[in-house]
């Protein structure tokens, strides 16, 4: 009995909310289930003409990732319930952006992403059958349905997989883990190209750090500065980052202001290459086919585009590429080695012929002067061996050069890439709603 008053004391009290008489709003019949002497209404108990809400019938916010197209911005985000109901569903609006709902349509027995001005309709930027061919159930909660998600690319709709819904929560605890396993493979890169007048903020070394966005680490500038007493980092440069954002599928270089924004002085497409994939296939956290086959910055291939103060412009000069580490290989690993003790052994045999005259003097006896030539010969030995170990891995360093055979036709001159389509609305300079409810940006399922 303890236990029970403890659990009432912390179970938030009951949303009664009164059925209008619209029919979008009103329960069916079809949906009710005679439990004694209520009716449960898809989880809802139905008193009275009054629907019984516990907890907006178990709904929690819900993170929906992987949308592709236009109207990706729109889409992709957390989406958390509200205590509206409609058609029986709990009403969902998306986080940050009071203007976007997600919201249970009777007629289609659909899900719609759609705007304000759209409400109760069906009609919206990504829709998604709420019906399980697997368990049989006619209505679900969005992110216990399994069917696939379609998505309106301007002129029709189009089957998305790549699209995942999933509670907030396990989105935040997989992008920690996938994050994790990310960061031990993650190295600095180096940003090179930019030009314009965002270039200064943009060239520079960016390091991975421990934090983690949207399941990728988050790097950071560290570009040094020439100054009077040698190399020092630059304070502004340390405010600097390069980000990825699932939204867009993109990285974006960026200042602190922006930092999970879709915004900042450059981004480049995280599309993966043949080779790239291979190198996520080992982490057991990352679906390349729900995810789209996000990359590493220094692997991604997608357009690069750069803000000049007005408008976006692709800069194909833009390079991103790791950065050189101090050892290439074991060889050169050894051969520091082997230098370093060449160096202090040679630091240690000049101190001791300065010193063994002194020693020489106070310790006088029978057998001194034999030992001291055995104790130098010995030391020239080591010498010559760490020199010969030296010379065979500066030769195993050099490289082979093969003689080169004419070409049997001219090289063929990379393929252009496709050039920039202007302001995208993701840059905080510009930043426009391409989800404005105009007549091409939705589709308007009541229209035959």
């Amino acid at each position: 009995q303890a236990v029970k008053n403890l659990i009432a004391t912390f179970t938030p009290p009951a949303i009664k909310i009164s059925i209008p008489n619209c029919a979008c709003c009103r329960p069916t019949m079809a949906n009710k289930k005679s439990v004694g002497n209520s009716n449960t209404i898809n989880g809802e108990v139905s008193l009275n003409n009054t629907v019984v809400l516990n907890n907006n019938g178990g709904a929690v916010p819900i993170d929906i990732r992987g949308a592709r197209g236009p109207n990706a911005v729109t889409i992709n985000g957390i989406y958390d319930p509200t205590e509206e109901i409609c058609n029986d569903w709990p009403v969902y609006q998306k986080r940050g952006d009071p203007n976007k709902w997600l919201e249970f349509f009777n007629q289609s027995n659909k899900w719609y992403i759609k705007a304000t001005n759209d409400r109760g309709k069906a009609r919206g930027w990504m829709r998604l059958n709420s019906s399980n061919a697997q368990t049989g159930v006619l209505v679900n909660r969005p992110e216990l349905c399994k069917e696939v998600s379609e998505v309106w690319d301007g002129s029709k709709w189009t089957s998305q997989p790549s699209v995942t819904i999933v509670t907030a929560r396990q989105r935040h605890q997989d992008d920690i883990r996938s994050g994790t396993l990310r960061r031990l493979r993650a190295v600095p890169v180096c940003i090179s190209g930019a030009a314009g007048p965002s270039g200064p903020s943009i060239n520079g070394v960016y390091e991975p750090t421990e934090e983690i966005c949207g399941g990728w680490p988050v790097y950071r500038k560290k570009e040094n500065v020439q100054s009077s007493s040698g190399l020092t980092p630059s304070a502004t440069d340390s405010e600097k980052w390069l980000e990825y954002i699932v939204a867009t599928n993109e990285w974006y270089v960026k200042p602190t202001t922006d930092k999970g924004k879709a915004e900042g002085w450059m981004c480049i497409g995280s599309s993966s290459t043949s080779s790239s994939v291979l190198g996520e296939l080992n982490n057991p956290y990352c679906n390349l086919h729900q995810t789209g086959g996000a990359m590493r910055p220094e692997l991604s291939n997608g357009t690069c585009d750069v803000w000049d103060g007005e408008k976006w412009t692709t800069q194909n000069t833009v390079n991103i590429v790791p950065v050189k580490p101090p050892f290439e290989s074991m060889v050169d690993l050894k051969l520091f080695c082997y230098e370093e003790i060449k160096r202090l052994e040679d630091k240690f045999k000049a101190t001791l012929l300065r010193t063994l005259p002194l020693v020489q003097s106070n310790l006088t006896g029978p057998g001194m002067e034999k030992k001291t030539e055995e104790g130098l010969q010995y030391l020239q030995n080591v010498s010559r061996d760490i020199e010969s170990k030296i010379a065979k891995l500066h030769a195993q360093k050099q490289p082979v050069h093969l003689p080169q055979q004419p070409p049997l036709q001219p090289p063929v001159p990379p393929p252009q890439q496709q050039q920039s389509q202007g302001g995208k609305g993701k840059g905080k300079h510009n930043k426009k709603d391409n989800n404005s409810n105009n007549n091409n940006s939705q589709r308007d399922d009541n229209k035959k």
